[in-house]
């Protein structure tokens, strides 16, 4: 009897232990999302939108921030100097800072494989799956192969969270969506597959699913900020470049669970959007 009790408390023990070390290995998250960081179009010297520059200075001495995330029209113009100015803006930086590539930044694609690879990855930090999609290839359209590169990753892992970022308001109708008023809508097909194929496989994963966009805000229409809902997916199209309410999107995950704050350029107090977000009814 005594050899069974102590071989239950042995096996005990290991499971205990295996469990303090599963939960110690899930790692918080700290990181923002930044749309149209070029500013609007009475910026053009080149180099970051000055106000976001000034965030962007305060975010090299945060040590809790893992990385940033540019959501597209990085620069006005896509050519060599241009993206000198932007390599240099962000060279001090102590985190690694990804590109979801806009229209304004592809217009020399060939250009921009050659300084940054392709428009399209996903890596995995903490137990959160992180995806870059260019939509700009298919009309604001996420391909089939994007889809089911989606599906095959989400099927394999259980995943947190999945966090995914765009240049254009890819989910923008004015029927289902009227709030949003696009930069520009450059490139897109007459007819959106988002509401008839892409939503509808994205929400099929339980794991909640943000979806980030950036190509809003360049000109004060009060469209600079957007935050939908359609089940377990949570749509945030953010920008800046107006002057009025440009913002950055500034995202924790503590235990698996995300939270979502709005910092704003012009000083007002951040605002956390957790509890707000208005529901997609289609």
């Amino acid at each position: 009897m005594k050899i069974y009790v102590l071989a239950f408390l042995a096996l005990s023990s290991l499971f205990f232990v295996g469990c303090s070390e599963a939960e110690a290995e899930r790692e918080d998250l700290h990181f923002y999302v930044a749309g149209h960081v070029c500013g609007g179009p009475n910026y053009i010297t080149g180099g970051l939108y000055q106000p976001f520059q000034a965030y962007f200075d305060k975010t090299c001495k945060d040590k809790t921030i893992d990385f940033g995330v540019f959501t597209g029209d990085i620069v006005h113009r896509c050519d060599a100097p241009s993206w000198m100015l932007i390599d240099q803006a962000i060279k001090k930086s102590p985190y690694k800072v990804y590109f979801a590539p806009g229209n304004q930044d592809l217009r020399d694609g060939m250009l921009y494989k050659e300084r940054y690879g392709n428009g399209n990855q996903h890596f995995e930090k903490g137990n959160c799956l992180f995806i870059i999609w260019d939509v700009i290839q298919n009309g604001w359209n996420v391909s089939n192969a994007q889809l089911n590169e989606f599906v095959e990753l989400t099927s394999e892992k259980e995943y947190d969270n999945v966090f995914i970022f765009v240049h254009q308001v890819i989910w923008q109708n004015p029927g289902f969506t009227p709030q949003i008023i696009p930069n520009d809508t450059e490139g897109r097909a007459p007819v959106s597959e988002f509401y008839p194929n892409t939503i509808q496989a994205l929400s099929q994963t339980e794991t909640p699913v943000y979806l980030f966009a950036g190509d809003v805000g360049a000109m004060p229409m009060g469209s600079e900020l957007t935050i939908h809902q359609y089940k377990n997916l949570r749509f945030i199209a953010s920008g800046m470049g107006g002057g009025k309410w440009d913002n950055v999107v500034d995202v924790t995950v503590k235990n698996g669970k995300a939270s979502v704050n709005i910092h704003y350029l012009n000083g007002n107090k951040p605002m956390n959007i957790d509890k707000h977000y208005v529901p997609i009814l289609f």
